[in-house]
């Protein structure tokens, strides 16, 4: 982890700027493939089977809203492998 990643819960939204910044995440996983430009998202509270709370709603938000504004990314996958799944699949043109 950078110097420069906080965890969503030290942070106030104050602005869209804020969506810029890495944060570590507790319920999720984030990784980008710079080669493919795709961003992975992975829901990460198997012991509740990736049941949503406040705390994964804010950092799928933020993820989603992170790799939106990151210019190197280009499509977004989004799932988890329990019983109850997600797959969110979001592509944008570089432009």
């Amino acid at each position: 982890m950078s110097e420069q990643e906080e965890s969503l819960e030290s942070l106030e939204i104050r602005s869209a700027a804020w969506y810029r910044k890495k944060l570590k995440y507790a319920e999720i996983l984030y990784e980008v493939d710079g080669e493919a430009h795709i961003a992975t998202i992975t829901l990460n509270r198997p012991e509740k089977m990736n049941a949503m709370n406040h705390l994964l709603r804010a950092e799928l938000f933020h993820a989603l809203k992170h790799a939106d504004l990151d210019a190197e990314v280009c499509s977004v996958n989004t799932y988890h492998n329990t019983l109850r799944w997600l797959l969110l699949t979001v592509s944008k043109h570089p432009g």
